[in-house]
């Protein structure tokens, strides 16, 4: 304590106390138990606040009635669904709905959170890492593939945050911020119309395939890394850093719609961290880091995972036997963030289910969380509102669906100032402002062959969102969004 900060937990009696003058900071928990140890954990890490007063002298700098009063909720609790007004057998059914997934093998696992006016009344984790016997269980420390939930995570905050500070106009286009070639078909696009989807670009561009003859893969890669082939795409698999130009070449040229309708488009999410980084000085995978995880306290999220935690903590992918011949594991699922060495704004962040909330959360605080404000709220409401009639989209946020007659996102019950996305893993991450709810699934579905779909044609994310709103429905809890707009 005389050389480091430290926090020092006492679960015994008061008294003892005396022995501990020196140490700055000082919890007494009096007692040695699953629910003491909880919730010190949770009173250092700010999930609640400290109230309590020592009942006994135990010394004279310790004298009764000493005690430090915190705010509550600083960062996200722990709880029982019960502190947020729901029974706990209302969610039994999460895990019925979880166990018939699992048998149908919809996803070998995965991670499933709730949080209710900050607080974490749900978190649990099913399955194993794949469906081999010896595969080990899921863990909550556990980190997934979040696929295109990146868009959000990484892409559109960094978007947000430059906008806040007035050096990113949504008005302004492509040209404005990155050198493109002359003749090229993207220059003209604005950067609302990226975020939005209604960009005029395609869909996706699928890069990988004039990679994969023998001919092509001999010229492009080296199952080693060595002098002008440092750019890692999978395990023993490197390329030059040339196909980076040649990918955003081929955008910069591609075909677009001369009168763009709303198209889900993983393009102009390719070429946003181009922009940040113009912007910024910083590369996507620094900015976003240093503005939001580091200070958030984010231990798990972020891109290139294998960097930071050994391979069993990451839960695999996709057997790919086309491109990289090899089950991905720890590396990017989607190939085109792969080619381009595992960050881009469309796919490549790894993270668990809490790392996610968090985010959500700080969104739901109106850009605040942990006493330090990351975003204006005038920011937020802006970016995670419908913009254009006909198109559910926010900027950069999914939405839930306006049109009753098309598949919806989300759970039936949201409100319409639901925000999130989805992603092509078997994940999707949403947060409902009108009543102060937080939800994030995280699977790999994609293991091990990624044309299985029986996660989405199944309903089983939505179903899930759905309990929580029939148990807050039950217990009078859940705020209608139709009655409260009429009001």
């Amino acid at each position: 304590a005389k050389e480091i900060n430290v926090v020092l937990v006492v679960f015994g009696n008061p008294y003892s106390l005396k022995y501990f003058e020196n140490v700055q900071h000082v919890i007494c928990a009096y007692e040695d138990n699953n629910t003491t140890r909880s919730y010190s954990a949770q009173l250092i890490f700010g999930g609640v606040g400290a109230k309590g007063k020592l009942p006994v002298t135990a010394s004279e700098k310790l004298p009764f009635n000493l005690g430090i009063t915190t705010p509550n909720n600083f960062r996200l609790k722990y709880t029982i669904p019960e502190e947020v007004g729901i029974a706990s057998t209302d969610l039994l059914k999460i895990d019925s709905i979880v166990k018939y997934a699992l048998t149908e093998k919809m996803t070998p696992g995965g991670q499933i959170l709730f949080a209710k006016n900050g607080k974490v009344f749900y978190h649990k984790s099913f399955g194993n890492h794949t469906y081999e016997s010896n595969a080990a269980t899921v863990s909550n420390s556990d980190i997934y593939d979040i696929a295109s939930i990146t868009k959000i995570a990484a892409t559109t905050l960094s978007v947000m945050k430059l906008y806040d500070e007035q050096k990113i106009s949504l008005d302004k286009s492509i040209g404005d911020y990155l050198k493109l070639p002359k003749k090229n078909t993207i220059s003209n696009i604005k950067l609302k119309d990226i975020l939005v989807h209604q960009s005029g670009m395609a869909g996706w561009i699928p890069f990988y395939t004039n990679y994969t003859s023998v001919a092509q893969r001999s010229r492009w890669f080296r199952i080693y890394a060595a002098k002008g082939f440092n750019v890692q795409v999978a395990d023993s698999m490197f390329t030059k850093p040339a196909l980076r130009d040649t990918i955003y070449n081929i955008i910069y040229h591609a075909k677009t719609e001369k009168k763009p309708e709303y198209k889900y488009s993983d393009l102009g999410f390719i070429i946003l961290p181009e922009i940040i980084e113009a912007v910024a000085k910083k590369k996507i995978d620094a900015y976003v880091a240093e503005n939001f995880y580091a200070p958030l306290g984010l231990n798990t999220i972020g891109y290139h995972p294998l960097r930071r935690f050994v391979k069993e903590k990451i839960i695999p992918t996709e057997h790919d036997s086309l491109f990289r011949k090899q089950l991905v594991h720890g590396h990017v699922h989607d190939p085109g963030a792969a080619m381009l060495g595992g960050v881009s704004g469309h796919a490549g962040l790894f993270s668990n289910a809490h790392d996610v909330a968090v985010l959500m959360q700080m969104l739901l605080n109106k850009g605040s969380y942990g006493g330090k404000q990351f975003l204006k709220a005038e920011t937020i409401e802006l970016f995670t509102k419908t913009q254009i009639p006909e198109n559910r989209r926010g900027l950069g946020f999914d939405k839930p669906e306006i049109d009753s007659t098309k598949t919806n996102p989300t759970a039936k019950d949201a409100s319409q100032k639901t925000f999130g996305h989805s992603g092509f893993t078997g994940t999707c991450s949403w947060a409902d402002p009108q009543n102060q709810l937080v939800y994030v699934f995280l699977s790999n579905r994609v293991y091990p062959d990624a044309t299985n779909n029986k996660l989405a044609t199944n309903n089983i994310r939505t179903d899930i969102m759905q309990v929580v709103y029939d148990a807050l429905k039950k217990e009078n809890n859940f705020i209608d969004h139709h009655s409260a707009i009429n009001k």
